[in-house]
């Protein structure tokens, strides 16, 4: 903890260039860093919906998982038309 106090450009550095840095208290290992790296999200905008009302207690996601098959529908529709 005292280097990244102290010398947090250097402990990042490190970071950038190992991939992973452990910050120790007292020996022991109270965090674990590394690069932020931005991936894809592949979700659909509807897998996406549905995961951020997972987290809300008690939300019916019943008619978004209808919409979901709905629109997987449509598309599988669209792909066979537009081939045959």
């Amino acid at each position: 903890m005292r280097d990244l106090r102290n010398d947090t450009a250097a402990v990042l550095a490190e970071m950038e260039r190992d991939g992973v840095v452990f910050i120790t208290r007292n020996g022991e290992v109270v965090a674990k860093m590394m690069p932020h790296r931005i991936e894809p999200d592949s979700r659909t905008p509807v897998q996406a919906l549905l995961a951020r009302l997972a987290v809300v207690a008690g939300a019916s996601t019943g008619w978004a998982d209808d919409f979901r098959d709905a629109k997987q529908a449509e598309i599988a529709d669209q792909d066979d038309t537009r081939w045959g």
